[in-house]
């Protein structure tokens, strides 16, 4: 660990930022917490299906013990998942043969309320791993009390979605020992298949072997998994491959519900309902205001992956891989919002990297909750039954400021970090996890 870690001045410049943040998150909370009591529901950035909540996990779960998962449902989750929500429901849930996914969020309040204490001890859990020994304990607490009252993770907890198991993962793989990461780098994977742009990571730093044991250690889990739910391995690679070309898969209100990648404005952009809506008077070529925001987008995952490949090895696997973390929040709309959880496992290793000041200010910008700040009003969505509150509420939708920023931020974040990797100029650190490839058979 560089000794300028550890300075004084840049560590209480890092608390501030921290207090900033935190207070923004408090403030916002209250906010929400006043619109649920008066409202009845949770406001933008937050689903616009006020009858959804949780549902990302119950829709899964009553699918998960379905023989039609892959066929009825065409389902991208892999075989993992369902297996940890089959365990979760035979822990928390009822047997009972429920009539559908949300006769089942009906039937396990206990299942909530372990969703809920999964939120809180997840993060704890990433923070108390060794990536972190680095830092103090009131400044790991502070950071812990930024995590759970930021608006990425709540959103990803209002959806009960199984990326808050992410974090966890992504410090074990970026801790620097070779079995422990292709561990995590596996059950990642089987998660979410997107993680798999993280094997590229071994591609520039031409750890072949390395690469070759993390594939079959995710191949072997992948199938293995399959067969003990009994399905066709095959399909839900192909339903994945569906779900990517799909155009139709969210409506315009779930890409700009917290978006992450600019690639959600040029959905909508192009999106023939937004052609035909006054809103496209405002921009003069909305086509081509799409196209160039995907040129900047590819242009700038492309300049970051080549700097891999091109320097890589010149570089810890840990700041490799904090590089692709970035890559594939930005990737495009089936990501989700939610993704930008995985930035609690980067920051210390940005902290070590030449522009960690700038990276730290990029962070707390995508951070920032000036979401309640609208830009765009709509109250064209009609009544809904809130679950949260059980009443039938009209719901206003709203896009934040932030909420159009963040991807932009997002970006920007990446465009350095692709400088940065490019130009060579990173601390050239002989840290323990720049243990060759070839000894890791060896262990």
């Amino acid at each position: 660990m560089t000794a300028w870690i550890h300075a004084s001045a840049r560590r209480r410049h890092g608390v501030l930022l921290l207090c900033a943040l935190l207070f923004l998150q408090f403030a916002t909370l209250a906010y929400f917490y006043h619109r649920l009591r008066i409202s009845g529901y949770l406001p933008s950035p937050f689903v616009d299906d006020k009858t959804d909540t949780f549902m990302d996990l119950y829709n899964t779960m009553y699918w998960a013990g379905m023989p039609g998962r892959y066929q009825v449902w065409a389902s991208v989750y892999p075989p993992l998942a369902f297996l940890t929500l089959d365990g979760l429901r035979a822990l928390f849930v009822p047997a009972f043969p429920f009539s559908g996914p949300h006769a089942l969020r009906a039937g396990s309040m206990a299942l909530q309320g372990a969703i809920c204490v999964a939120y809180l001890l997840l993060p704890a859990i990433a923070l108390a791993q060794r990536p972190w020994q680095a830092f103090k304990v009131r400044e790991r607490v502070l950071l812990y009390l930024v995590v759970i009252t930021s608006l990425p993770f709540l959103f990803a907890l209002e959806r009960g979605n199984l990326i808050l198991m992410a974090p966890p993962l992504l410090v074990l793989l970026l801790d620097g020992r070779p079995k422990l990461r292709i561990l995590a780098l596996a059950l990642l994977i089987n998660l979410k298949p997107y993680f798999a742009l993280l094997l590229l990571g071994y591609v520039g730093k031409r750890w072949w072997n390395e690469l070759l044991v993390a594939l079959l250690v995710t191949g072997t889990l992948y199938l293995g998994t399959s067969v003990l739910i009994s399905s066709d391995f095959l399909t839900m690679l192909l339903n994945l491959v569906h779900f990517g070309q799909s155009t139709s898969v969210f409506s315009l209100r779930e890409l700009l519900g917290l978006p992450s990648s600019v690639a959600a404005f040029a959905e909508v952009l192009r999106s023939p309902r937004f052609l035909a809506s006054r809103y496209a008077l405002i921009v003069p070529d909305p086509q081509a205001l799409a196209a160039l925001l995907m040129a900047c987008q590819w242009g700038v995952i492309v300049f970051a992956v080549l700097g891999i490949f091109r320097r890589g090895q010149e570089y810890p696997i840990s700041t490799v891989l904090s590089v692709l973390i970035v890559v594939t929040t930005n990737l495009g709309t089936s990501v989700g919002g939610y993704s930008l959880i995985f930035y609690l496992a980067i920051v210390p290793v940005v902290m070590r990297m030449r522009f960690a000041p700038c990276y730290l200010l990029l962070l707390f910008a995508i951070f920032a909750p000036l979401d309640p700040l609208a830009a765009l009003v709509r109250n064209d969505i009609g009544t809904q039954l809130a679950y949260l509150s059980g009443r039938l509420t009209d719901v206003t939708w709203k896009l934040g400021v932030a909420t159009a920023a963040r991807p932009f931020f997002n970006l920007a974040l990446l465009a350095l970090l692709g400088f940065e990797i490019n130009s060579g100029t990173s601390a050239r650190m002989a840290t323990s996890d720049q243990i060759p490839a070839a000894r890791l058979i060896e262990r």
